[in-house]
């Protein structure tokens, strides 16, 4: 299923990286800009089929919230259950995203 990642530009940083550690979603893990992990997602997302994806948790402050979230996919590697956890921070008017990593369940 062809996925498009465009949609997430909202949430990524125009200035300074993203801390990553995606395994099934990458791989790719370290410190990346915004345009970097655009394309990382959009390349996951144009190989894969996501059956769903929920948001679980919420906590936030003025200056950073974080957020869990369960995504069932199917990739070339076949079914999987991913929970992502991100770190967000104010930039702007907006959230940006400063850390998304992946866990399995």
């Amino acid at each position: 299923m062809l996925g498009n990642a465009d949609g997430l530009r909202v949430a990524l940083p125009a200035e300074g990286k993203v801390r990553v550690n995606l395994m099934r979603l990458g791989p790719q893990e370290g410190a990346v800009r915004g345009g970097q992990l655009h394309a990382v997602l959009q390349d996951f997302l144009e190989r894969a089929n996501v059956q769903s994806f929920k948001l679980q948790t919420i906590e936030h402050t003025d200056r950073l919230a974080l957020a869990s979230a369960r995504m069932d996919l199917v990739d070339e590697q076949g079914r999987a259950n991913v929970r992502l956890h991100l770190a967000l921070e104010p930039e702007g008017d907006h959230w940006v995203l400063r850390e998304i990593r992946e866990s399995r369940r």
